[in-house]
């Protein structure tokens, strides 16, 4: 019986990226296989009256011509069989598209394999699958395919920043070495290769001042900090007196506050999360939301010489201690902030009605992710959410008069280069934000032109 071969976009599997894979479909003898085709797109990218991408999607018409490729290889070796009268089944066909296909291993496939070599976290698996679809842009769907004149397509024809371009090419890399140790290939075709001449790899700086620091800060309490008398007024006021407020995001927070609801998109959830990065040594965005109640526990700190001094009335203060692991590096960090910082923080964050009792030891301590999410959707909303709050962030910024392209990383900029400035150890910066000693750099931002001068008086011994 002759098997029904056929071109099938298969919606019912969803990839990270929300695009499908194109599979060739093979049913025979009342069985049904798939075989991978290596290329994905969008249901409305794809024609399925003429069973192809369509034409509007760039580089439709090369990537048709390697999907139909696939096709026709298939189709041909059934008639071949046929032709010379030998029983085959659907394996038979498979086996030996892959044999006709040995020197044309399939990136897509690589990629699997890499991943189940690996066991890389989904946000990993993401920037791999970006490189992928970059390359496919590229003309490169084969491991083959993959050379230095690819890079250099990258390199000057993408439109991309040159950081997100070392990205991939770092991703490529590892994919070529991984496909030689697999003996898939020889050698790596893009071994030696340096594109660093090509391309600026350098981290844009953007942290804050101390001054900027401060006028954040003091704004954002003057706006949304609230006592308990405060609150009971404003749960007392009406629609119309709610509806005269014309700051439309101060209207939005008094309006939570009756409502007992908390936006995680609004301006005083993002600016608090901001200064709790900052404050929390230059603590990422992602690790901040990925705290549990269970992380933080309190610690007594007492001034030694002040406790010499002053017997009768010690220095003292309380402190969280939070103890976690950075997603991005996996390093172990502590964490320490004033306890009365951290709660007068957080009572803005929830709207002026922080009750730590009501969250349970194993409860995220931010109200954005619950335990019963996957992997995938906590990373789905955490891209999200960092689109919104930075856009919420940057407005914040800009109506106080701070119009640098501040974002969440502005934060761990600004911990770090503050206490540069300051002539802190860079060892222990690197220790405070969980990063190692030799790379602690990319988050420094270089001294201003008054600091310059400053420490050239030491050598002038010029006097004020």
């Amino acid at each position: 019986m002759k098997a029904k071969i056929s071109i099938k976009h298969y919606t019912s599997k969803v990839l990270s990226d929300y695009t499908s894979p194109v599979m060739i479909s093979i049913c025979k003898d009342g069985k049904r296989k798939y075989v991978s085709t290596g290329i994905s797109c969008l249901p409305s990218d794809w024609d399925n009256k003429k069973n192809e991408l369509k034409r509007t999607v760039k580089n439709a018409k090369a990537i048709n011509v390697i999907i139909q490729q696939k096709y026709n290889a298939i189709v041909s070796r059934e008639l071949d069989y046929i032709a010379q009268n030998i029983s085959y089944n659907i394996d038979d066909l498979i086996s030996s598209i892959k044999a006709d296909n040995s020197n044309k291993f399939l990136l897509s496939d690589l990629l699997e394999k890499y991943i189940e070599y690996k066991k890389i976290k989904h946000s990993t698996i993401v920037s791999y699958e970006y490189t992928l679809s970059i390359l496919k842009e590229h003309n490169a769907i084969y491991v083959t395919d993959i050379n230095t004149d690819i890079i250099d397509d990258i390199i000057y024809n993408s439109g991309m920043k040159d950081t997100s371009i070392r990205l991939i090419v770092d991703n490529i890399k590892a994919l070529m070495n991984f496909a030689v140790k697999n003996k898939i290939i020889k050698e790596n075709p893009i071994k030696g290769y340096n594109g660093s001449k090509k391309m600026n790899f350098e981290t844009k700086k953007r942290a804050l001042s101390y001054e900027e620091i401060n006028q954040i800060e003091y704004n954002y309490i003057t706006k949304y900090f609230v006592t308990k008398e405060q609150i009971d007024s404003i749960k007392s006021m009406n629609q119309e007196q709610i509806n005269s407020i014309k700051d439309k995001e101060l209207r939005e927070y008094y309006t939570n506050i009756i409502n007992n609801r908390i936006n995680i998109y609004s301006e005083s959830f993002a600016v608090g999360l901001f200064l709790l990065s900052y404050n929390m040594q230059g603590l990422a965005l992602v690790d901040l939301l990925s705290l549990k109640k269970s992380d933080f526990q309190i610690y007594h700190y007492s001034n030694k010489q002040s406790l010499q001094n002053n017997l009768l009335n010690p220095e003292s203060k309380q402190y969280f201690k939070i103890e976690t692991k950075r997603n991005k590096k996996g390093k172990n960090v502590t964490i320490f902030i004033p306890v009365d910082q951290f709660m007068m923080f957080c009572n803005i964050i929830f709207n002026g009605q922080f009750n730590p009792d009501s969250i349970e030891n194993d409860d995220y301590f931010f109200p954005v992710f619950d335990n019963k999410m996957t992997e995938i959707e906590v990373f789905k909303k955490k891209q999200i959410l960092q689109v919104m709050l930075n856009r919420k962030l940057k407005q914040f910024a800009s109506k106080i008069g701070i119009n640098s392209d501040i974002t969440f990383y502005t934060a761990r900029h600004s911990f770090a280069s503050i206490l540069n400035w300051n002539g802190i150890n860079p060892s222990l910066i690197a220790q405070m934000m969980g990063r190692d000693v030799a790379d602690i750099q990319v988050y420094l931002k270089q001294f201003n032109d008054n600091q310059i001068i400053e420490s050239l008086q030491y050598i002038n011994r010029i006097k004020d």
